[in-house]
């Protein structure tokens, strides 16, 4: 069980508006300080304008609230005993920016958000989670272009994926550095190149530690109508800093596709060969976790009409370790259609109805499952004048599996507005 007391916080709502305000009007005070407004006067980056005006432009800081009801916060079976309240309410406070910034042909672009989370009754949950990127889109000629960044995230682990009887609060770091560029090395060919290097770690779970490495190169011919065939081969190499004998090597295989049928039409495609084999030194699984050689695939159709509504359906096989949250691997096929309309005075609904089979391959010796996972997702978005907007959304999810215990459902509703400056 989570350590914590599990009364019933009466002035949850209060302390959580608190909270939130504190961090608007320290954010407010610090811009408003005499000292910090006559540097970014003096920072003029687009070479064009200065003061408040420019810094809104450039930095675009934004702050939201939003209000939450999670019926079944553990992910907890209907036969498992609930561990203090089953449901219960929090809060999420973000302030954060999110800036563009061109210079030539150069684009930098930074954001960041802190968003700390507090539960009303499992106040043991409560986390201070965020994120922050760096990303510079870089141009050396017309034919020579890339990208470069860095990018770091902190968020609490799904409690889907822990399977024991009990819950334990887990934070998730993940810091991620990753670069990429693409050559038009002849007429209508472009050869690509990327690496990236991922650090995660996990404050109560050691075991899922793990630093991943991703190297890939692409060759793809474009046509003069826009429309790309390529060939791509990626490789994977995820090492686990404390649990060696779940360390992997995967390498993946095949054609690309990009075709558009007609100005808002357009089919993504990836059909490849995955071999995934675990390469472990050591630890109580060497040699027994079993290996993955077999298709994968990934097809995205995408319809936009003018602006009015849009609709992309997606069909899905792949080998996940679930955001990278649990040691076994799954094959996953699945797909999803969204619909999306915008209605008058730009309010915007959209939907997201979902299925997937989830095949897990565990170590020799344990005891592996299949999980069958429907999720359904509507969300309207109501801008109020020019900086302010109101978010309500509603999600629910329902997981059926062949291991005793680890079936779930839930419902999460959720409000949020945010002001932007």
């Amino acid at each position: 069980m989570v350590n914590s007391s599990y009364a019933v916080d009466s002035d949850f709502a209060l302390r959580a508006t608190s909270r939130a305000t504190n961090l608007i009007l320290a954010l407010t005070l610090l811009c408003g300080s005499p000292a910090f407004a006559d540097e970014i006067k003096r920072a003029d980056l687009s070479h064009t304008s200065s003061g408040w005006a420019h810094f809104f432009d450039v930095f675009n800081p934004y702050a939201s609230v939003a209000y939450a009801y999670d019926s079944n916060v553990f992910r907890l079976d209907d036969q498992q005993p609930s561990i203090g309240a089953r449901s219960d309410r929090y809060t999420t406070v973000d302030v954060g920016f999110d800036s563009d910034i061109k210079e030539g042909q150069q684009r930098f672009l930074l954001d960041g958000v802190y968003s700390p989370v507090s539960y009303s009754q499992h106040s043991a949950l409560n986390y201070e989670g965020g994120k922050f990127g760096a990303v510079w889109r870089w141009t050396e000629s017309p034919t020579l272009t890339g990208v470069a960044g860095y990018r770091f995230s902190r968020s609490l682990r799904n409690f889907a994926n822990q399977l024991a009887p009990s819950r334990v609060k887990d934070v998730r770091d993940e810091q991620r550095f990753f670069g990429s560029g693409d050559w038009n090395v002849a007429s209508n060919w472009v050869w690509g190149a990327r690496a990236e290097y991922a650090d995660i770690t996990f404050d109560a779970t050691p075991g899922l530690d793990l630093h991943k490495s991703t190297v890939g190169t692409t060759l793809t011919y474009v046509s003069n109508a826009g429309n790309e065939l390529g060939f791509d081969l990626e490789d994977i190499r995820g090492t686990y800093t404390d649990n060696s004998g779940a360390s992997f090597d995967q390498y993946i295989v095949g054609p690309t596709l990009k075709w558009k049928y007609t100005v808002r039409t357009e089919l993504d495609a990836t059909v490849a060969y995955s071999s995934r084999k675990y390469s472990g030194a050591s630890g109580p699984y060497r040699g027994l976790r079993p290996s993955y050689s077999g298709p994968v695939a990934n097809f995205v159709l995408t319809i936009a009409d003018a602006g009015r509504g849009s609709f992309k359906a997606t069909a899905y096989q792949e080998v996940s370790n679930l955001t990278d949250e649990i040691p076994d691997y799954a094959v996953i096929d699945g797909f999803s259609l969204e619909p999306a309309w915008t209605l008058s005075n730009g309010i915007g609904v959209s939907l997201r109805g979902g299925y997937e089979h989830r095949d897990f391959k565990a170590a020799t010796g344990a005891l592996a499952r299949q999980d069958d996972v429907g999720t359904f997702t509507g969300i309207l978005e109501w801008p109020l004048g020019r900086h302010w907007k109101f978010t309500a959304s509603t999600t629910t999810e329902k997981r059926s599996s062949t291991r005793y215990l680890q079936g779930y459902q839930y419902l999460l509703q959720q409000i949020q507005i945010t002001g932007t400056l």
